[in-house]
C-alpha cells in the first residue's frame, strides 16, 4: 500500500485497503506520512477534506511541523480539538496563537508556560500574556 501511495496510485491503494480490511485509522496515518514525506502538501490538504478524519487533525499538524512547514500546519490548527489547541500551537512555534487559545480557555498555567517559552525577541507576546494573566486574576 505504501508503494502505491508513493506512486500516487490512490485508487489502487484504497482497493487494497478494502481487500485486506486495513482499519481506517492505520490507512489515514500511512497516507498522511507518505504525502508529507513526499512534500505533496496540496494532496495532503485534499485528503484532509475528503472526509472527517478518523484520527483527528493533530497528526496533520505533527507531519507539517516534522517537515518544518508551519504554513501548512496553520491550515489544520483550526480543526485540532480545543483541549489540544494550545499544545499544538506551541509545537508549531506559534506562541501568540497558543497564548490566545490559553486566554480563551482561561488557563493561567498554560499562559505561564507559554510566557516561559518567550525569548527576548517575543517581548510583545510576553507583555500581552502578562496583561491577560492580570485580567484573568482580577476576575477571580
Amino acid at each position: 500500500m505504501k508503494q502505491l501511495l508513493i506512486h500516487r496510485e490512490f485508487k489502487h491503494a484504497e482497493e487494497l485497503r478494502k481487500e485486506f480490511k486495513v482499519p481506517d485509522r492505520r490507512f489515514w496515518w500511512l497516507q498522511i506520512t507518505v504525502l508529507a514525506d513526499g512534500g505533496d502538501w496540496l494532496e495532503l490538504e485534499k485528503f484532509s477534506r475528503s472526509k472527517k478524519s478518523p484520527i483527528g487533525y493533530e497528526p496533520f499538524v505533527d507531519v507539517c511541523v516534522k517537515h518544518d512547514n508551519i504554513y501548512e500546519a496553520k491550515k489544520y490548527l483550526s480543526k485540532v480539538k480545543e483541549e489540544n489547541k494550545v499544545k499544538y500551537c506551541i509545537k508549531a512555534g506559534l506562541l501568540e496563537d497558543a497564548a490566545k487559545a490559553a486566554f480563551e480557555k482561561k488557563d493561567v498555567a498554560a499562559l505561564n508556560q507559554i510566557q516561559s517559552l518567550c525569548g527576548v525577541m517575543d517581548r510583545t507576546i510576553s507583555d500581552k500574556i502578562t496583561s491577560w494573566k492580570s485580567q484573568l486574576m482580577s476576575k477571580r
